[in-house]
């Protein structure tokens, strides 16, 4: 009966790990046989900037915008070319990826596709049953699916969900951090050339880089949504805004009612109280220099 016992427990840790942890990997394992769904079409940049999808009874084609059928109804559904020249469309099977000339680069085998335009190129993320992974712009799997959700964070950093868990993933099928974090902003662009994210972390924002290094430690309720170069940050924490530089040292305390950055006056509008009369123009530094024009204000 210890035997069995011990058996049992064995059984269920493996489970366990399965589901979590170490598990990341392995669990990507049971995900059924991913086909392989390249074919042979190809992006054609451009080349679908002239065509979107109409609908013929109960079939879907594509037309030109001088009205001229270009690819015949024989669809089960459709979405309008992208920049680069890829649609995604449904056929009996499943949902695939056609090029201009009505070839695809990815065969109508998934249960969905998300086409992600970049500056220089598509990036293509396939869904196999409930599981997502990422393709390249040949339609081979770069990524096999294994997560219950793929997010593009730009820069080829993806966020990578699994059992209600976030991790930093890369094009290179890398995970940057560990599957612990409620979720990832975008990345933007700060100061010395980084690229800088917010996250959340047990319901806390932090700033993090895009190889997963945390820059600012999770504390705070928000974060102002765009980074500027200059490194320095609106936050907010207790229920009041304040400045924070990239050093983690506070340039404006948090006391205030509410703070934005304005790129065009390269000053902070700090607004003291809840009374528009209230806001007040401080430097980069911090400094108070005096009140914001009402007329600006209303502008606003």
């Amino acid at each position: 009966m210890g035997r069995i016992s011990a058996v049992l427990l064995l059984c269920s840790v493996l489970a366990v790990a399965l589901a979590f942890g170490v598990g990341d990997a392995a669990a990507r394992e049971l995900v059924p046989k991913v086909p392989d769904v390249a074919g042979p079409g190809k992006p054609l940049p451009g080349k679908g900037d002239d065509l979107h999808y109409y609908k013929f009874g109960s079939k879907y084609g594509f037309i030109s915008r001088a009205g001229k059928m270009v690819i015949p109804p024989e669809y089960l559904g459709a979405d309008n070319f992208t920049g680069f020249g890829l649609a995604k469309v449904k056929t009996p099977s499943g949902i695939g990826v056609i090029d201009a000339e009505n070839r695809f680069l990815i065969l109508p085998e998934l249960a969905d596709v998300q086409i992600l335009n970049q500056d220089d190129g598509p990036v293509l993320l396939g869904k196999h049953h409930n599981w997502w992974g990422k393709l390249s712009n040949r339609g081979e799997w770069l990524v096999k699916p294994g997560f219950h959700m793929l997010t593009d964070l730009g820069h080829g950093v993806y966020g990578a969900e699994y059992e209600g868990r976030s991790a930093l993933f890369d094009d290179r099928g890398r995970f940057l951090t560990e599957r612990i974090y409620d979720g990832f902003g975008r990345l933007t662009p700060g100061p010395n050339g980084s690229l800088l994210m917010t996250f959340t972390l047990n319901g806390k924002q932090g700033i993090m880089d895009s190889t997963g290094k945390v820059v600012i430690s999770p504390r705070f309720e928000s974060i102002s949504p765009g980074f500027d170069e200059n490194g320095k940050f609106v936050m907010r924490i207790d229920g009041l805004a304040g400045v924070l530089d990239i050093s983690d040292k506070w340039i404006i305390e948090p006391k205030f009612y509410n703070i934005e950055y304005k790129k065009e006056d390269d000053r902070f509008w700090v607004m003291e109280n809840k009374f528009v009369s209230s806001y007040f123009y401080h430097d980069m530094d911090g400094k108070r220099i005096g009140p914001v024009p009402q007329e600006k204000i209303w502008e606003e």
